[in-house]
């Protein structure tokens, strides 16, 4: 799917050239072009996310691009469009802004319109029990996830310990959200065993910290699997040809030379890829040599 940016400055001149655009991409075979994306702020680290209060370390609340009813109204002008909606929220208060936004096309959501909210870094424990009675997609990057340098020596300064809670995927999910996962490449890695790993331990790649970072946050196995494929495919609108493996699907697979499910979380990403297909058509073989070396027992659809 490709993804057109929304524009604070100038949207409402944008959409003719976002319905031009989504006509000139229909029919392309393996294309789409039907999601609006909105950046609602900018990230933690140089203090251009937006925070409901001020920053630990300085006077300032961050940086949002857009207002919060200018926001509101360009999501409304997009769903009226027939375009589903992507919001880059990374603070509380953009996170927010983001859900006051999918608030106001409830009806579009009920029907079937996709609201995407990306990374939600920071959410305010008073705006989890609304998700209930929205059809949202929390998308998370899980590799962020992790105590690693730039989590203890910018992050959680800027922040402080009163919102040191962050990537908060279990409540999300508990609280009715839809989870799915994405990299955020080239950011970070596109390795979505690495993405599982994490997700399920919240651990880096040396086991750290014990018992994982927040570890009330942690997933199954069986959750994160989930959002790395059905979860992506709802996001996307095509739940009804990707993201489950079962007859009349396109049969976009992945060959693991083990069983991850019967694996110790921390050795997800010991396995290997043997094969890929898209649509049935293979895409991707291991050298016979790392064929010979699995074990009937290992092997994985």
């Amino acid at each position: 799917d490709l993804a057109l940016r929304a524009d604070p400055a100038r949207w409402p001149a944008q959409l003719d050239d976002l319905r031009a655009a989504a006509d000139e991409v229909s029919g392309e075979p393996g294309l789409t072009c039907r999601t609006v994306k909105f950046f609602v702020d900018g990230i933690l680290e140089n203090r251009t996310a937006h925070l409901l209060e001020c920053y630990h370390d300085a006077r300032t609340r961050g940086l949002p691009n857009w207002r919060p009813d200018q926001l509101a109204a360009a999501v409304a002008a997009c769903d009226a469009a027939g375009f589903d909606v992507h919001l880059h929220a990374i603070g509380d208060a953009a996170v927010r802004a983001a859900i006051d936004a999918a608030e106001t096309i409830r009806e579009s959501l009920r029907r079937g319109r996709r609201v995407t909210i990306a990374h939600a870094q920071v959410v305010d424990p008073a705006d989890l029990p609304r998700l209930a009675d929205l059809d949202i997609t929390f998308c998370f990057q899980p590799q962020w996830a992790v105590a690693d340098a730039v989590m203890t020596e910018l992050t959680l300064p800027r922040l402080g310990p009163a919102r040191e809670r962050q990537y908060r995927m279990r409540a999300a999910r508990d609280a009715g959200a839809r989870l799915s996962f994405g990299s955020d490449w080239p950011v970070t890695s596109p390795d979505v065993l690495l993405g599982l790993r994490t997700a399920v331990t919240r651990q880096d790649a040396d086991g750290q910290p014990a018992g994982g970072w927040q570890p009330d946050e942690r997933l199954t196995l069986s959750e994160a699997i989930d959002a790395a494929t059905s979860g992506v495919a709802l996001q996307a609108g095509d739940q009804d040809r990707r993201g489950t493996l079962r007859p009349g699907m396109a049969a976009d697979l992945v060959w693991l030379d083990r069983d991850i499910r019967r694996a110790p979380a921390d050795r997800i990403t010991d396995a290997r890829i043997l094969g890929t297909w898209r649509r049935g058509i293979p895409t991707f073989a291991a050298r016979v040599s790392a064929l010979a070396a699995v074990r009937p027992e290992q092997e994985s659809a």
